[in-house]
């Protein structure tokens, strides 16, 4: 079911995210001063573990996909939508085709561009000395490669701009709706999904991090942490419209509060940053146009997709579809791989993340008694 909310109702998601950017902000302003959050007493050392973990930025998890270095985590989950499109799927998922072969053909070649944009940004230094794990899939996504998992954010204002403003296919930048966009009636509306982020945890937590809402934190390019990003891994048949995990809410749209949305976001610049990854986005696009792929891109797509068990002669059909194995299908040069790594040095990380990376003792369950690091990282705060 839909519900329809009212601009007072959007204004007080907005204060409620305001509230907990700012408590977020003073667990983080003390835990920097102290080391650890020193307002809540040593008595309630749950409490105290449970704020310093969920509402402060730094912490380092291991995770079944990858080790993160996580963000502040604020009430809800979002995801915001422009239209009522009725149906919310990850963008791999939106055209695959019907026919059971030429639908396993379309993700060899999905998995293939994922491969060439990982392989593309691994030769920038600040990939190679990221000292977390990349998470290459999530980056895909937030940089325009289709993959399965749909983004979700924890700030309701980053959500609320993907409701309210509309990607420009000819300037490659977002602005905010026209009278021209209203085209339909279901144009008409901005639609918003939320959800309990402790309940939603829960879910992902049950399922042993197989299913669920999955942190990205940060990440070695600023787009993912700009937007809080997080990823909701769906399979092909399942529909955000359809989650139990989340609320879905519509509201009638207005230009002006698009608009205020738009400047709000400073035109889009504040989850958007004018980073030197941008400066490769033909070379992305290409990309997701290929029609040559390299070896590797085959080899790797193949094994992650289990073709021995089925009974395709992939070659062939990739053939059919005037696909071609042998170079990648893009190149960069050293003058501009070294331009890019100079621009990301200039970055000043702490500015990005306001503690240092740290971590907590861990029990490993039953097959093993050992204790670990959730990172084997051995900075820690000094209290």
């Amino acid at each position: 079911m839909i519900k329809e909310i009212t601009m007072k109702e959007i204004n007080e998601m907005i204060d409620k995210n305001n509230k907990d950017r700012e408590y977020c902000n003073r667990v983080t302003a003390e835990m920097k001063e102290h080391g650890y959050l020193k307002s809540i007493p040593e008595a309630n050392f749950l409490a105290r573990m449970v704020a310093e973990d969920r509402h402060a930025p730094g912490m380092v998890i291991q995770y079944p996909y990858g080790t993160v270095l996580q963000q502040e985590k604020h009430s809800y989950y979002y995801r915001g939508e422009n239209a009522l499109f009725g149906s919310s799927k990850p963008s791999i998922h939106r055209n695959a085709p019907d026919n059971p072969v030429d639908k396993i053909v379309y993700y060899f070649i999905a998995e293939m561009k994922i491969y060439e944009f990982q392989k593309l940004i691994s030769r920038f230094d600040v990939v190679k000395k990221w000292p977390f794990d990349v998470l290459y899939r999530a980056i895909a996504q937030h940089y325009g490669i289709p993959t399965d998992w749909l983004d979700v954010t924890n700030d309701f204002e980053v959500a609320l701009f993907f409701a309210c403003c509309k990607y420009d296919t000819e300037t490659n930048d977002y602005r905010p709706l026209r009278e021209a966009d209203f085209k339909e009636e279901k144009d008409t509306y901005g639609v918003l999904f939320k959800a309990d982020s402790f309940i939603a945890d829960l879910i992902y937590g049950s399922t042993e991090g197989k299913s669920g809402i999955m942190p990205i934190g940060f990440q070695p390019f600023m787009r993912c942490h700009r937007q809080y990003g997080y990823a909701y891994v769906l399979g092909e048949d399942e529909d955000l419209y359809k989650s139990e995990t989340f609320q879905m809410m519509k509201f009638k749209h207005s230009i002006e509060f698009s608009e205020k949305v738009y400047n709000d976001m400073d035109e889009g610049n504040k989850i958007f940053p004018r980073e030197g990854l941008n400066s490769i986005q033909d070379e992305i696009n290409q990309i997701n146009k290929a029609t040559t792929f390299s070896k590797e891109a085959f080899e790797t797509a193949y094994r992650l997709l289990n073709m021995d068990k089925h009974n395709i002669d992939i070659m062939r059909e990739l053939q059919i579809k005037g696909i071609d194995i042998g170079a990648s299908p893009v190149k960069l040069s050293r003058q501009r791989i070294r331009n890019i790594d100079r621009k990301y040095k200039g970055i000043d990380f702490s500015k990005e993340c306001a503690l240092p990376p740290h971590s907590r003792l861990v029990y490993l369950p039953p097959s093993s008694e050992e204790i670990y690091l959730s990172l084997g990282h051995k900075e820690q705060f000094k209290k």
